[in-house]
């Protein structure tokens, strides 16, 4: 991977982070808030494969747990496991279908947000499971999915770019 496509990843993480932090609680419908960084780690992994997406989870995990309650290293580990699952799918097939990026995104939402509920749990916190997956997880699920094309565009266009750039010897 070259240095330049590891800046433009490491600052895609940093202002997906900023943003989600600064905008997400803003961006709430009815109780389903976006997991920005989430939908940058599935995007990335969907389009740059194995390798970028657990690098972009990895990171965007650490941006998240700097700030969470959660237990150092729960977001990490999520998104890091997102990153690898998500990228293990051929790109063709993903290119193909417009829908397996969606649902992929909609089952790392619900993966993410009962991974951080079990790491709360084991850290003698008291979850509700029932009611934040129907209130919560399943709605966030769907709205990063209905927002998932817009990241997977914009993602797309760049990995083109720095394919070209590549190419062309830039």
């Amino acid at each position: 991977m070259r240095s330049r496509h590891l800046g433009i990843l490491l600052a895609a993480v940093i202002a997906t982070s900023i943003l989600q932090l600064t905008l997400g609680s803003k961006l709430t419908v009815v109780s389903a808030r976006p997991d920005l960084v989430l939908l940058l780690v599935v995007t990335t992994s969907v389009v740059g494969g194995v390798e970028e997406g657990v690098l972009v989870g990895i990171l965007g995990g650490m941006s998240l747990d700097m700030v969470s309650v959660t237990p150092f290293g729960t977001a990490t580990i999520a998104m890091g496991l997102i990153g690898l699952a998500t990228g293990l799918g051929e790109s063709n097939i993903y290119r193909a279908n417009l829908l397996i990026p969606l649902v992929a995104v909609f089952l790392a939402t619900v993966f993410y947000h009962s991974f951080l509920l079990l790491a709360l749990q084991a850290a003698g916190w008291s979850v509700e499971w029932i009611s934040t997956l129907a209130r919560q997880t399943i709605p966030g699920a769907a709205f990063n999915a209905l927002l998932a094309p817009l990241p997977l565009a914009i993602v797309r266009r760049l990995a083109a770019w720095d394919k070209l750039e590549e190419h062309l010897g830039w």
